[in-house]
């Protein structure tokens, strides 16, 4: 017997959010070679488009995923230095997942005022849970 798995639902990780469609914003995703589910931890790339969250914590560490890199340098010593892409300036959670798509699509971005239940969030870090927070984006 086949088991199938099913992937977050539209807006499930939502508790509340303010009126109207104030929480959200309309974005445009990078291509993504992968599906992306709701729930996932975006962030904003310089170029104007959302990719899956990348903690620069962890990039700095050599761990990078999604909009985040990390370029490798040996100094004089020998020593390997890696270091990390900046902080991204603006972060938010996928309402509705996205399809495999080699150009920029359309989406929507849940990226203030509103409650999350966020066991349901997927990339979700420390440093990410502060910048939700610090957007007003507040964790359940």
């Amino acid at each position: 017997m086949t088991t199938l798995t099913m992937n977050p639902r539209t807006g499930e990780f939502l508790l509340s959010e303010a009126m109207g469609t104030r929480s959200r914003d309309q974005v445009s995703l990078a291509a993504t070679a992968a599906y992306i589910p709701a729930g996932t931890v975006m962030a904003k790339a310089a170029d104007g488009t959302w990719a899956p969250y990348a903690d620069p914590v962890a990039a700095a560490a050599g761990a990078s995923t999604g909009t985040g890199t990390t370029s490798g340098t040996t100094d004089t010593t020998g020593t390997e230095t890696t270091t990390a892409a900046a902080t991204p300036s603006e972060v938010g959670v996928l309402y509705r997942g996205a399809q495999i798509n080699t150009d920029a699509q359309p989406a929507v971005m849940v990226t203030r005022d509103a409650e999350l239940d966020q066991a349901l969030l997927i990339g979700l870090t420390d440093t990410a849970s502060g910048q939700l927070a610090a957007q007003g984006l507040i964790l359940r």
